[in-house]
C-alpha cells in the first residue's frame, strides 16, 4: 500500500446539545449552533428559559473553531453553575450540568 495516496479524514464536525432535566420543559432538547448560543429569559435568546431566577441575557455558550464549546456567564444576578460550582466561564464537557436559576441542562457532545 502506498502511504502517499492514503488520505486523512478531517475530524467530523461536534454535535452538540443541551437537555433540560428540570421544569415542566424536562426532556426537551436544543441543539447547540456552531457560532454562539444565547440563553435568557428573553424572547431573543437562541434558548428561552421560562424561569423567573433567570436573566434576560443569562448566558451563551460559545463553540470554538476546535470544536469545544465554552459557557460564558453575561453577568446575570444568579449567576451559572457547572456541576454544582459557580462559573463565569468554562469549557464544556459531555455530560457537564450547567444550572442557570433553578433549570438545570446537561450539556452532551456527540
Amino acid at each position: 500500500m502506498n502511504f502517499e495516496t492514503i488520505q486523512l479524514r478531517k475530524q467530523p464536525p461536534a454535535y452538540a446539545y443541551l437537555v433540560v432535566t428540570t421544569t415542566e420543559k424536562a426532556g426537551a432538547i436544543h441543539q447547540l449552533n456552531r457560532g454562539n448560543t444565547a440563553i435568557g429569559r428573553s424572547g431573543a435568546n437562541d434558548i428561552r428559559l421560562d424561569d423567573h431566577a433567570v436573566s434576560g441575557e443569562h448566558a451563551r455558550i460559545r463553540f470554538e473553531g476546535d470544536g469545544e464549546f465554552t459557557l460564558i456567564d453575561l453577568g446575570s444576578q444568579n449567576g451559572a453553575k457547572l456541576n454544582g460550582r459557580r462559573t463565569q466561564q468554562h469549557t464544556l464537557r459531555h455530560n457537564d450540568v450547567i444550572e442557570l436559576g433553578e433549570t438545570r441542562l446537561v450539556f452532551k457532545k456527540i
